[in-house]
């Protein structure tokens, strides 16, 4: 932790904790891989099945100096303020999440020589993931009673959403209540203190089939290739979302207890959380071999990630410009209905163009590869949650990206025994078309003229990518010699890793006021071995990270604190290797 929630500086490499804390992830996966002929065809099936059980307990205390602290932890059960308690404002929250996968693939190609070469196949998924999240904020345990799994939702003239897009709740007036079923991996009412739960089950089912030909119009010379895909995912996510607003008996007495039913709750089941999505992805590239010992090539493809959705449409905050609650400041948002997130979220698409080279010189003693690209972003999906504008983060669809850049790596033999590889890329990140926000009425969002200097919040045009360095290099140097009978080597090597920035928002901002897109340092790192061995075993003394840099690799504050992840310090070991092998 960079600073505490006060602002204030940490010591370097501390946290400031009130809660142990562990995660425990373990995992099973299962694979099989099948080869077989059918004539002159090649078969593969290959499948797997994947079993993961995540549970961990993280302190969650720094939530008490949020806006709420007052009504989970702190009460005035009587006529005067003298009568006030408040309770500890230690926290934690737990989260046990099961997740399955499950794929299949059965793949035809021809043989290699002949001119005209295919390769198609058929491809099945399904990914599940079964998680509960409980958030243990609440610790004026006499005043409220426990919460649990709705069993339905409320409407209001049959339907779940009011006229501003906001949820139908169990006070809102002339509210009837339907029945349904709600999915649950945990149907218990929750232990007490519990204030807040999420207890979902969302996953994605993905079938697949493609094909690909590769065709020499010149033999051993020149090589075009062209593939598509079609693929059809259908996602879904089912649960609930409970809080325990409504379940204080202070401002509620007739709460029941258990309090279910009677808070603000989210049935997922009756929002209809399913949707497909299918297209056609495609590639194509073109191959020269010049000679040799060098090789041109150029590609393209497309890339698509399917949508997902939110929990609940998420309105805009009271005050924001967003809001259409009268102020001067909300007269665009109170002439076009304000905003409200949507449900949804669709696709984004990458399209990529790329050429390059890989050569060999000096009698094959040096290889020099590189490549220069185009990456055309569409639709990006981004997490967006403004202070002030957005009361939590929802996921959008937000502009256009592009990316371009270049990489090259050179390997070289300089003597018998000493080689020296190195390699580094270049890129350049921007924001081309910014995203479009609508009105509740449909009307595209005018950021220039809903006041309070608010700007889109997918970010301005020109900006950047997170976590996108426009430079980073390698080189490593590797000495392998005999020694009285054994083979022994040395080797060091550097990584050096420009600027980024921890975030895309750059419109929220930390409890200082502080912008949360942090611009993380650049550094360089240094590694090291030495070992010797004789086949099939090898002993070799390693040093990672050897000048002991904390580099910082993100950096967020979630937590309502800048929170820093950094690299691993220095590190020394000694390693040993066996390698079996058969007649």
């Amino acid at each position: 932790m960079a600073a505490n929630s006060l602002g204030e500086p940490q010591p370097p490499l501390s946290v400031q904790l009130y809660n142990p804390s562990y995660d425990k992830d373990k995992f099973e996966n299962t694979a099989l891989t099948i080869n077989g002929r059918v004539g002159a065809l090649k078969l593969v099936y290959a499948g797997s099945y994947l079993v993961r059980n995540v549970h961990q307990v993280q302190d969650y205390t720094n939530y008490a100096r949020g806006l709420y602290a007052d009504y989970y932890q702190c009460v005035n059960p009587g006529p005067t303020l003298a009568t006030a308690q408040c309770f500890t404002p230690s926290s934690t929250w737990r989260e046990v999440e099961r997740n399955t996968h499950e794929s299949h693939e059965l793949r035809a190609s021809t043989p290699d020589d002949w001119r005209i070469r295919g390769i198609g196949g058929l491809f099945y998924e399904d990914y599940q993931i079964h998680d509960q999240v409980d958030f243990f904020y609440l610790t004026a345990l006499p005043y409220f009673n426990p919460i649990g799994p709705p069993t339905g939702y409320f409407a209001l003239n049959g339907s779940r959403l009011l006229p501003n897009g906001n949820p139908v709740n169990f006070f809102t007036p002339d509210a009837v209540f339907v029945p349904g079923r709600v999915t649950s991996n945990d149907p218990n009412v929750r232990p007490p203190g519990d204030g807040y739960f999420n207890d979902i089950t969302r996953g994605y089912t993905q079938k697949a089939a493609y094909a690909s030909v590769d065709f020499d119009l010149i033999a051993q010379k020149l090589t075009l290739t062209a593939g598509t895909r079609y693929s059809s995912t259908a996602t879904s996510e089912v649960g609930s979302s409970v809080g325990s607003f409504g379940c204080q008996l202070i401002n509620y007495p007739a709460a029941p207890n258990p309090c279910v039913n009677h808070s603000e709750f989210i049935d997922l089941n009756s929002e209809g959380l399913d949707r497909a999505f299918a297209s056609f992805r495609s590639r194509a590239s073109l191959s020269w071999k010049v000679t040799e010992d060098a090789l041109l090539y150029y590609n393209w493809s497309q890339g698509f990630r399917a949508g997902g959705f939110n929990r609940a449409p998420v309105a805009a905050l009271f005050d924001s410009p967003l809001a259409p609650n009268g102020e001067p400041s909300q007269a665009q948002a109170d002439k076009h209905g304000g905003w409200i997130s949507p449900l949804a979220f669709a696709p984004d698409t990458l399209t990529s163009n790329e050429f390059g080279w890989k050569t060999m010189w000096m009698d094959r003693r040096i290889q020099w590869n590189g490549a220069i690209y185009q990456e055309d972003w569409k639709n990006a999906q981004i997490d967006v949650g403004v202070s002030g504008v957005i009361s939590y983060g929802v996921t959008l669809n937000g502009g256009n990206y592009t990316v371009r850049g270049a990489e090259t790596s050179v390997a070289t033999r300089i003597t018998a025994g000493l080689t020296i590889d190195a390699g580094a890329a270049w890129n350049h990140s921007e924001l081309v078309k910014q995203a479009v926000l609508l009105w509740r009425d449909g009307t595209p969002i005018d950021f220039s003229s809903v006041g309070s200097n608010l700007s889109n919040p997918g970010g301005a045009l020109g900006s950047p990518l997170a976590g996108a360095p426009p430079f980073q290099g390698d080189i490593r140097a590797r000495y392998e010699f005999p020694f009285n009978g054994y083979d022994g080597f040395a080797q060091i090597g550097a990584v050096h890793q420009s600027h980024s920035l921890a975030t895309t928002d750059q419109l929220s901002l930390d409890p200082q006021g502080n912008s949360i897109a942090y611009n993380l340092p650049a550094f360089t790192t240094y590694d090291g071995a030495l070992g010797f061995g004789k086949n099939p075993w090898l002993v070799q003394v390693y040093g990672e990270n050897l000048t002991d840099t904390r580099a910082e690799l993100y950096a967020n504050h979630t937590e309502w604190y800048k929170a820093v992840t950094v690299s691993r310090p220095r590190t020394i070991g000694l390693r040993f290797s066996y390698k079996f092998s058969g007649r």
